[in-house]
């Protein structure tokens, strides 16, 4: 997909674009994964915050944060996910 239709049949050059993905649980890594190795690469991502995870309650970061690093994409997470 070089080029994408909007609704009034103009073409829209991909590299005009920015895309953000929002996305946090397991699932929305693979989608972010082809996203990035693709012509959409997303120029932000946004996350859940950081969690306290374990007895010792190390605080980690969601998958999706890690991926978008890997990518090198800015990661964006609010303070608080309520």
């Amino acid at each position: 997909m070089s080029n994408i239709i909007n609704q009034s049949n103009n073409n829209v050059n991909s590299e005009a674009l920015k895309i953000a993905f929002l996305g946090t649980p397991q699932f929305a890594v693979p989608i972010l994964e082809k996203l990035a190795q693709s012509e959409f690469r997303p120029n932000a991502v946004f996350c859940a915050p950081d969690k306290p995870v374990g007895r010792k309650q190390i605080l980690t970061p969601p998958t999706v944060k890690i991926t978008a690093q890997k990518y090198n994409i800015p990661v964006w997470q609010p303070a608080n996910s309520h």
